[in-house]
This record gives C-alpha cells, structure tokens and sequence, in this order.
C-alpha cells in the first residue's frame, strides 16, 4: 500500500530564516521523512538538493509531524518529501516500479 502524504502543492516563498512546514497522512511512526530544498527545476530534475533535512518519525501523532526548515530569505524554493518509513534513505519501489513508500512534492 502506498502511503498517502500531503504536502502543500505551491512553492514557497521564504521571508524569515525558518519555515514551518505540518506534514500529515503518515501512516507509521517508523522510520524518518526527508525533505529536499531545491533552488530551481533544474536541479530538482538531475536530483541535486540544495538542501537536505531529515526528521525522525517518533514524534509522529496522528499521522502528523511539523518540520522547521533552516533556509535564506528572499528565495523561491521546490520541496520533495519521502516518508521513508524502513529508515535507508531512499524511495523503495515494488517489481512493478511503484513507490511503497509516501512522496510528495511541490512545483515552482
């Protein structure tokens, strides 16, 4: 089953050093969510992070977990989330190429 994650669907435009993003639809309290910060498309498509955070899942209630990004002001930034609930660090994917585990991203 594929988990369901939600993540805001606009990118963000960052006016303090810190963001706040809440994150729901986890389905377990195991493992640990990555965020991805992209500056542009571009590195977003050869998978080049501006910037990486990585959150434990134990503080996970009700399915939900709010995360405090360190990022610049003035910026635009994409965001891609991986509810990486086996704690490898990576997108595990079924024989058919299906991600078993929660995504979600933003667009620019």
């Amino acid at each position: 089953m594929i988990a369901a994650v939600v993540l805001m669907n606009i990118p963000v435009q960052v006016s303090a050093p810190n963001i706040t993003m809440n994150i729901s639809g986890l389905q377990s309290a195991k493992g640990q969510v990555i965020i991805q910060v992209f500056k542009d498309h571009q590195s977003f498509v050869a998978e080049q992070p501006y910037k990486i955070f990585r959150y434990s899942k134990k503080v996970v209630k009700n399915g939900a977990l709010t995360a405090h990004c360190d990022l610049q002001p003035g910026a635009t930034y994409g965001r891609a989330l991986l509810d990486d609930e086996n704690g490898n660090g990576v997108m595990d994917y079924n024989f058919l190429k299906i991600p078993k585990e929660g995504f979600g991203f933003s667009d620019y």
